[in-house]
C-alpha cells in the first residue's frame, strides 16, 4: 500500500528497500513510500493512490483507522494531543528598581585570610643518604615529623623517640646543639 508523509515531521522506517535490502528509511516530508497498511497506518501517514495493492500486514491483530468513505478510499486518523510549550514571558525591564526589590540579594562570598605560610617538608632522600639511618628509621622519623620545622623543634628539645645514635646524626645534619 502506498502511503504519503503529511505528518509534519520526518519518519524513519526499518524495512526492505526495493532490491531486497533491509534498512533504515527515511520519509521525508511529502515523501512517499510503499508499506504494509498497519505499519503505514500506525506511523500516521496518508494512503494514497490505489489502495488494491495486497502488502502482507506485519501483525495478526492490528487496530487499524476506521474508514470513513470505501468508496473515495478515506481513512480517519486518531488525532493525538500534543502540546505546546508555552513562551517564556520576558520579564520586562531590567533597570526598574521594582525588579531590583524583588529579586534576591546576590551571594557575597566570605573574605578568606591569608593562610599559614606553607612549611619546608623534610628531604627525605637527603635524610635517606645519611650513614647509619634506613628505611625503617626513616619510618620512625617521619612517625615524630611531618615538617622540617617540627623535626628540628622535636631534635631542640630532645624529644625524638629514636636511639641516641640517630638523634645525635641528625642535630649534625641540621645544625641543632
Amino acid at each position: 500500500m502506498r502511503f504519503k508523509n503529511e505528518t509534519g515531521r520526518k519518519v524513519q522506517v526499518y524495512g526492505t528497500d526495493d532490491h531486497g535490502t533491509r534498512r533504515w528509511h527515511v520519509i521525508q516530508v511529502g515523501g512517499e513510500m510503499n508499506l504494509p497498511q498497519d505499519r503505514g497506518l500506525g506511523l500516521g501517514l496518508t494512503p494514497i493512490g490505489d489502495n488494491t495493492a495486497k502488502i502482507p500486514l506485519v501483525r495478526e491483530k492490528a487496530t487499524l483507522p476506521k474508514v470513513v468513505s470505501e468508496a473515495k478510499g478515506e481513512f480517519s486518523m486518531p488525532k493525538y494531543d500534543v502540546k505546546k510549550p508555552e513562551p517564556v514571558k520576558p520579564s520586562g525591564d531590567t533597570t526598574s528598581e521594582s525588579n531590583f526589590k524583588e529579586k534576591q540579594p546576590a551571594k557575597v562570598e566570605p573574605v578568606l585570610e591569608p593562610e599559614e605560610p606553607v612549611k619546608e617538608q623534610v628531604d627525605w632522600d637527603a635524610l635517606a643518604r645519611i650513614k647509619g639511618i634506613g628505611k625503617k628509621t626513616l619510618k620512625d622519623i617521619k612517625k615524630v615529623a611531618d615538617t622540617k620545622e617540627d623535626l628540628i623543634e622535636a631534635l631542640e628539645k630532645n624529644d625524638v623517640p629514636l636511639r641516641d645514635d640517630v638523634v645525635v646524626l641528625l642535630k649534625n645534619f641540621y645544625g641543632v646543639k
